[in-house]
C-alpha cells in the first residue's frame, strides 16, 4: 500500500484542461489553422486539430460517426513538416481499408497497406516509401513477435528497428489496448516510448470501466495523467476488496467522478453528441469489409458465371449466389430437393457489424437491416454469443407487436435485427439512431422505406446510417445504383461484374 500521503499528492495534482476550446468560435479557430483543407471540416474537428497543434501526445474522444479519421488526417496534414513517417494502428483488415479510402478522401499524403505474410509485409516496409503505413492489431503482433513453446513473444531487436522507422503513431479504437498485460499493449508501450508523436481515437470512454483508462491514457502521456502505475491510480480512485479466489476486485469510487473528469481533459478533447451542433441530421458511412480467404473461389467462380450467361434466370440465381457469399453462406438444394446452407467459418462483414454495435453509445438502440433469413440467422447467433440483447423481426417473427415493444422499453436489448420488407414499412422506430445495412435491399425504395423508420417525426438525435460493404464486388454496385435511384437488377443485366 502506498503511502497516505503520496495519494494525496496525487489527488490534489493541478492538470491542464483543453475543455475551453470548445467554446471559440469558427471564425478563430480557422485563424488558428491556416490549412487549406482538402475537404471542409466541421467546428469541433477544427477544435480537436487545434489541440492536436500543440501537443505531440492526445487523444480524441468521440463517439461513432464524428470524424476522428478526417480530423487526424488534416492534423497529420498540418504537421507534416514534423514527421516523415507514420503509423495507423487500427482493429481489424476491414478498418485498414477504410483507413485507406478515408485518406484519399480528406488527404494528399501517401499511404501503404500492410498485408499478407509475414514476409510480405517486411517486405513493404523495406521496399515502399510512403507517408503512412496503415497496419491491423494482429498484424503488428505478427510483425513483431516470434513464436516460442506455442506462444507468441517479444522481438525486442525488430521492435527497436520498428520503432525507429517512425515518427508519428496514432491507435485507431484505443480502447483495444485496455489490457495492460496483455502482449499487444507491452509492444504498444515499447513503440510509445520511442515515437515522438502520439494520438489516440476511440469513443467515449467513460461508459466503460474506469480502470481501463489507465492503459489508453499511459501509451499516450506515460502516466502524466493518470500515474505512472497502474497500482497508483487504483489506490487513490478505486475500493478495493480480496475476491474468493484471493485476487482483488477494484470499485471507482463515484465521488471521483467529477475529479476524473476534469484530469481526462489533461490529455484530451471529449465531445458529446450534443455539443456537435453542425453535423447534419443524417450521417451515412460506407464500411468496406473484405471477403475472408474460403469465400474467395465461390465468390469469383460465380462472377464468371454471372459474365459467361445471357440467360437471365442464370443470372438471376448467379447474383443472388454473389450476394450470399458477401454475407457470409451458401444456399444450395440437397439431395432431397431440401434447400440448405452452407456457413463460413469465418466472415469480416459479421466482424465489423459485431465491433460497430459495440461501439455504439452504452444506451444507444441500433437496427440492422439485411434481407436474407439466414444472414438474420447468422447476425442473431453472434450477438447471442456476445451477450449482447436483441429482437428479431422477419416473416417467421409471431408476436411483431411483443419484438418491437421490447426492443423499445428494454434498456438491455440493444439490437433489433430486422428484414427490410417485414420492418420496413410502418414501423415507428425513430427511438434508436444508429442503423446498419448488414445487407442492401435491392430496391431504391424499400431503402429509403427503411431509413424513415429511424429517421422520421419525433427523432430527437442525429441519426448514423452505416452501410457493409465488401469491397471489390457486386455490393459496391448495389450501393451506387440505390444511391442513383435505380433498379438494381435491371442495371446488372448488362453490366460485366
Amino acid at each position: 500500500m502506498l503511502n497516505p500521503e503520496i495519494i494525496n499528492n496525487f489527488l490534489n495534482r493541478k492538470l491542464d484542461s483543453w475543455e475551453w476550446l470548445k467554446d471559440i468560435k469558427r471564425d478563430k479557430l480557422e485563424e488558428e489553422v491556416s490549412l487549406d483543407f482538402k475537404t471542409t471540416p466541421y467546428t469541433h474537428q477544427l477544435a480537436s486539430m487545434v489541440a492536436g497543434k500543440y501537443n505531440d501526445n492526445f487523444l480524441y474522444l468521440l463517439e461513432m460517426g464524428a470524424g476522428k479519421t478526417k480530423i487526424i488526417l488534416d492534423l497529420l496534414t498540418y504537421r507534416k513538416n514534423e514527421w516523415k513517417k507514420g503509423l495507423i494502428l487500427s482493429p481489424n483488415v476491414s478498418t485498414v481499408y477504410t483507413w485507406a479510402d478515408e485518406c484519399e478522401k480528406h488527404s494528399n499524403l501517401s499511404y501503404t497497406i500492410l498485408m499478407g505474410t509475414k514476409a510480405e509485409r517486411e517486405s513493404l516496409l523495406g521496399t515502399t516509401d510512403t507517408d503512412l503505413y496503415f497496419l491491423n492489431y494482429t498484424g503488428l503482433l505478427l510483425l513483431l513477435t516470434n513464436g516460442k513453446d506455442g506462444k507468441w513473444v517479444k522481438d525486442d531487436k525488430k521492435i527497436k528497428k520498428f520503432c525507429n522507422m517512425f515518427d508519428v503513431i496514432v491507435w485507431d479504437e484505443i480502447h483495444k489496448m485496455k489490457n495492460s498485460q496483455s502482449l499487444s499493449f507491452k509492444i504498444c508501450k515499447s513503440l510509445a516510448k520511442s515515437i515522438p508523436l502520439k494520438y489516440g481515437l476511440t469513443g467515449t470512454p467513460l461508459n466503460r470501466d474506469p480502470m481501463d483508462l489507465w492503459s489508453i491514457f499511459y501509451l499516450i502521456d506515460g502516466g502524466e495523467t493518470l500515474g505512472e502505475t497502474k497500482g497508483m491510480f487504483a489506490e487513490a480512485l478505486f475500493s478495493k476488496k480480496i475476491n474468493h479466489w484471493g485476487g482483488a476486485d477494484f470499485k471507482f469510487k463515484k465521488k471521483y467522478t467529477k475529479l476524473l473528469n476534469s484530469w481526462i481533459s489533461n490529455k484530451s478533447l471529449r465531445y458529446k453528441e450534443d455539443e456537435i451542433l453542425d453535423l447534419p441530421k443524417k450521417i451515412f458511412v460506407k464500411q468496406k469489409v473484405l471477403l475472408s480467404d474460403e469465400a474467395i473461389d465461390d465468390y469469383f467462380s460465380t462472377v464468371k458465371e454471372f459474365n459467361s450467361s445471357k440467360n437471365i434466370e442464370v443470372k438471376q440465381n448467379s447474383f443472388e449466389k454473389l450476394r450470399q457469399v458477401c454475407s457470409g453462406f451458401i444456399t444450395f438444394k440437397n439431395e432431397e430437393d431440401e434447400k440448405s446452407a452452407i456457413v463460413f467459418k469465418n466472415i469480416p462483414k459479421l466482424e465489423a457489424l459485431v465491433e460497430l454495435i459495440v461501439g455504439t453509445p452504452e444506451d444507444s438502440k441500433v437496427v440492422v437491416f439485411l434481407d436474407h433469413i439466414i444472414a438474420g440467422d447468422i447476425v442473431c447467433d453472434r450477438l447471442k454469443k456476445e451477450k449482447i440483447g436483441f429482437e428479431r423481426l422477419y416473416g417467421g417473427t409471431k408476436d411483431k407487436i411483443g419484438a418491437e415493444r421490447n426492443f423499445k422499453t428494454n434498456p438491455n436489448c440493444k439490437v433489433l435485427v430486422a428484414n427490410t420488407k417485414s420492418a420496413g414499412i410502418g414501423l415507428n422506430l425513430q427511438y434508436a439512431n444508429y442503423v446498419i445495412f448488414y445487407e442492401l435491399p435491392m430496391s431504391s425504395i424499400d431503402y429509403k422505406q427503411a431509413l424513415k423508420r429511424v429517421h422520421r417525426s419525433g427523432q430527437t438525435k442525429r441519426v448514423y446510417i452505416y452501410s457493409l460493404i465488401t469491397k471489390d464486388s457486386v455490393e459496391e454496385k448495389i450501393e451506387k445504383y440505390l444511391r442513383e435511384g435505380k433498379t438494381v437488377f435491371k442495371n446488372l443485366i448488362d453490366a460485366k461484374l
